[in-house]
């Protein structure tokens, strides 16, 4: 008389939306997937045999062998724990029952996670402006420091700009932006406003002074 037990674990892994600057590459997924059968036949002694997948490590009880092998076990039905880990390093572990004077085969399939092709983000049309410096046209010149955030986000490092400069061809995508905005105080920055940018068009321009 032949016995069989089976089952199946499904361990599916997610990536995470990457993060490129303001823009966000669709998530993509894979999986791995684990499937068993267990069946019992009479025998003289104690055992269990593991057949696939051919190649993987099999530890039973503190011993290791490379599948396809036979753990020869004390005369007592028992559950063991089985740890199996596949070529690519993935891994299933099981309570395994096992009979006395049976011998127990254990048969594990194992699909490894389907490969993904890198996924790139599609181009962001981007919109031409400049940023700049007029507080030659105030009472006290100064240099400015530009703290540029959008979506709550960092966009790029500080801007440092002194009296009468401009940062032409600055390119950003469609979108409200949020300015800090700190002026050359005592060899300091020191806050001194906050700006609000609307770029929705080439030729946008942020200033910061007297115009």
């Amino acid at each position: 008389m032949r016995e069989s037990i089976r089952g199946s674990r499904l361990t599916s892994c997610a990536l995470a939306p990457l993060g490129l600057l303001l823009v966000c590459a669709p998530s993509s997924a894979s999986a791995q997937e684990w499937r068993y059968s267990v069946s019992f036949r009479p025998a003289s002694g104690t055992s269990l045999r593991i057949e696939r997948p051919e190649g993987a490590t099999a530890e039973v009880g503190g011993r290791k062998e490379t599948l396809p092998a036979a753990f020869e076990l004390e005369q007592a039905s028992t559950f063991l724990w089985v740890k199996v880990t596949a070529k690519d390093g993935a891994e299933w572990s099981r309570k395994i029952e096992v009979r006395r004077f049976h011998q127990t085969d254990l048969q594990l399939d194992y699909t490894p996670p389907a490969r993904r092709e890198p996924v790139t983000p599609a181009p962001v049309r981007t919109f031409v402006g400049s940023l700049r410096n007029t507080t030659h046209r105030c009472a006290a010149p100064t240099s400015v420091k530009l703290e540029i955030f959008f979506e709550g986000r960092r966009v790029g490092g500080d801007v440092v700009l002194a009296p009468r400069k401009m940062l032409p061809s600055v390119r950003f995508p469609a979108g409200a932006y949020l300015i800090n905005i700190y002026v050359a105080r005592g060899g300091q920055w020191a806050f001194a406003s906050r700006g609000n940018l609307a770029v929705q068009r080439d030729g946008w321009d942020f200033y910061y002074g007297c115009n």
